[in-house]
């Protein structure tokens, strides 16, 4: 964005995720429990199950962190989360860990929009629980000039000082 002459204040979270050996059937969707920005380093709980049968737990998400270290602590703090939501968690093997790091916009929500002629943003806030939707709404967007499902508060220019008017200019 910079490079672009243009403002977009992002900061780092890192987080963490665990998988299980695979499992017999017990999700049929990814099953989100969003964090709560408000408070520092709460836990997003979501599961998924992929194909061959893995359960995907998570997540760990620390704010203004870059360390995207394996934590035992973080560990712990997934299976207490989950197991209050799926009590049969409670005593599942976790077999390998994952941890990132990602930005986010400063404000938690994700960015998706245009901000100028040929210019335009994508930024996510949960990474790939939102991949397949932001995709099609940016793909709406370049080629259609607009997105049905695209609220206006995904807009990059709220993060521009001073760009309000042509927010809602772009946006008409």
């Amino acid at each position: 964005a910079a490079l672009c002459g243009r403002a977009l204040p992002l900061g780092p979270v890192s987080g963490q995720m665990m998988t299980t050996p695979p499992q017999p059937f017990y999700v049929r969707a990814l099953v989100v429990v969003a964090h709560n920005a408000a408070i520092p380093d709460c836990p997003a709980r979501d599961l998924r199950q992929g194909a061959d049968g893995r359960l995907w737990v998570g997540t760990v998400n620390h704010h203004g962190s870059y360390n995207a270290a394996v934590r035992r602590a973080d560990t712990d703090l997934i299976r207490a989360s989950m197991s209050r939501i799926f009590p049969a968690l409670a005593g599942i093997p976790f077999d390998r860990g994952y941890a990132g790091t990602r930005t986010i916009p400063a404000d938690g929500l994700p960015v998706y929009g245009r901000a100028e002629e040929g210019l335009y943003f994508a930024v996510p806030m949960s990474g790939i629980a939102e991949a397949a939707a932001a995709g099609r709404t940016m793909a709406e967007l370049i080629v259609d000039g607009k997105s049905p499902g695209l609220p206006e508060a995904f807009s990059p220019l709220r993060l521009d000082p001073g760009n309000e008017g042509r927010a809602k200019a772009l946006s008409a």
